[in-house]
């Protein structure tokens, strides 16, 4: 029950800045735009999937990959997506998260489970209405899953040739 409870204590730490934030004045850009909301659906939605996936943080290290993954995920799908448009919401985080979730959870993406996996068709069709519904940003949606996929094969890689190395040594 303790385990349990330090993972929900996580989950609404990283969710609190979300809420906080969405109350003060915060101007969006490159770096605070997964602060910021439209309105507060928007900001429910976000909140309710980012507690979601942040109980799949097992330990400390998984916990810092999700949210440094994450944001990293976010910034550069934001980068990639963003020219003319103005971007807000933290589901380009989240979908950096589920990138990351997906790789660590079944290592790599030959593993044929992960495409029979409830999330992974569930991110399929969040991903189909987000490009088909143009005012929800899909493209960014895509790009933060493929860098958080990138970010998680790194992290695997990083991983194996840890456990090489402690062969040989």
């Amino acid at each position: 029950m303790q385990i349990q409870t330090k993972k929900t204590l996580r989950a609404l730490m990283v969710c609190l800045p979300i809420v906080i934030c969405y109350f003060l004045p915060v101007k969006p850009n490159v770096f605070t735009y997964p602060l910021v909301h439209a309105n507060i659906f928007h900001l429910a939605a976000n909140v309710f999937a980012l507690y979601s996936f942040m109980k799949y943080a097992d330990d400390k290290v998984t916990f810092v990959c999700f949210i440094i993954g994450g944001y990293i995920a976010s910034i550069i799908a934001y980068i990639l997506y963003c020219g003319d448009y103005m971007v807000v919401g933290a589901s380009g985080f989240i979908f950096g998260i589920i990138g990351i979730y997906l790789m660590l959870r079944y290592r790599g993406l030959l593993n044929m489970e992960m495409y029979k996996s409830r999330l992974f068709i569930n991110i399929t069709i969040l991903l189909a209405v987000g490009l088909i519904i143009p005012s929800l940003a899909g493209l960014l949606h895509v790009y933060a899953l493929i860098v958080g996929i990138s970010i998680g094969y790194l992290l695997l890689s990083i991983e194996r040739f840890m456990k090489n190395l402690q062969q040989y040594m």
